[in-house]
């Protein structure tokens, strides 16, 4: 049996980093609550078909979606967050990723499935043989949700006339 006080404390900075990806940053505190609600909840039925870390993702991307179907979704991001304003956001992402605040308004013209395997695989390094298993979808998918998604950021960052 696992303990949730383990769970909590090997797992908040991750379930907070997707979070960050995918939600409002008003959003990801109670993003990050009600995952670990829902965690707190259904630990006792955890079964183990799985390891405990791809349950957390799933939990988390189950939660991330729930909040995005209840919003307008007309906004990302605050205007003018910066990696800053994220608390657990990886140190070296900004050297990695380039220019965030330009990428974060990128990532606002991709759809939620899109905007998934790229946290995924761009801040968490996933390979995408996990996040085929983390999201229950075929690696096929994965990859062409990678590629759609950087062609279109490709294309949004050329009309802006960004380069990164």
């Amino acid at each position: 049996m696992t303990d949730f006080a383990e769970v909590y404390a090997n797992y908040a900075g991750l379930v907070r980093r997707v979070l960050s990806g995918l939600l409002p940053a008003a959003d990801v505190d109670d993003g990050v609550q009600e995952v670990f609600l829902k965690i707190h909840r259904h630990l006792d039925g955890f079964r183990g078909e799985s390891s405990l870390k791809s349950w957390v993702y799933r939990i988390t991307f189950n939660t991330a979606q729930d909040i995005h179907r209840s919003q307008s979704w007309q906004r990302f991001l605050k205007p003018g967050a910066t990696v800053q304003d994220r608390r657990d956001f990886r140190p070296n992402a900004e050297a990695r990723l380039g220019d965030h605040q330009i990428l974060q308004q990128g990532l606002q013209k991709l759809s939620f499935k899109e905007r998934s395997a790229v946290v995924l695989f761009y801040w968490e390094e996933q390979s995408l043989e996990d996040i085929a298993r983390h999201l229950k979808i075929p690696e096929g998918t994965v990859k062409s949700r990678l590629c759609i998604a950087r062609r279109k950021l490709q294309s949004w960052l050329e009309k802006e006339g960004e380069v990164l």
